[in-house]
């Protein structure tokens, strides 16, 4: 059975917070727990993860003609992630403007590379260590979302759904 997670944590008096502080999820020291679509910011950063780890198994095991078709799958559902993002890097823009633009740049940057492997890819050089260097990258910036603006910004628009 698990734990009711749902709750909030109020500090006793002299701690020099308020129950104020801590029922404002937009307050930067708030330890309010993650809402349903931080949760599902959650689970779609491991649907990143899994999908990074199909196109370095491709790799892995020889499959190299799996491995354009699954990138193409990755980047779709990685732009369609990244995308969903911005509206709460708007908000969060208004807590922490330096994170939430460095974060910004960071998709725009991930962009960026998504092209340029695509390019790679059409060309037939795509190896395992581009897809493995461009994870390395994503699974920094994902810790930092997961510590920063999933915590302190609850309603990140879940992605929109697949057409």
């Amino acid at each position: 059975m698990r734990a009711n997670t749902s709750r909030r944590s109020i500090q006793p008096v002299g701690t020099g917070r308020t129950a104020c502080d801590d029922a404002n999820p937009l307050h930067p020291e708030s330890e309010v727990t993650m809402s349903a679509s931080v949760q599902q910011g959650l689970v779609e950063h491991a649907g990143i993860d899994r999908a990074f780890r199909e196109v370095l198994d491709a790799f892995k095991e020889g499959r190299t003609h799996d491995a354009p078709q699954l990138c193409v799958r990755l980047f779709e559902r990685l732009r369609t992630h990244l995308m969903a993002e911005e509206a709460a890097l708007d908000a969060y823009h208004a807590i922490d403007p330096a994170e939430a633009d460095a974060l910004r740049a960071e998709h725009c940057g991930f962009l960026a590379t998504m092209d340029d492997l695509l390019n790679v890819m059409r060309e037939g050089e795509l190896v395992a260590d581009d897809v493995l260097a461009f994870k390395a990258r994503f699974s920094l910036h994902e810790a930092r979302e997961e510590t920063g603006l999933y915590r302190r910004v609850p309603t990140i628009a879940p992605p929109p759904p697949a057409e």
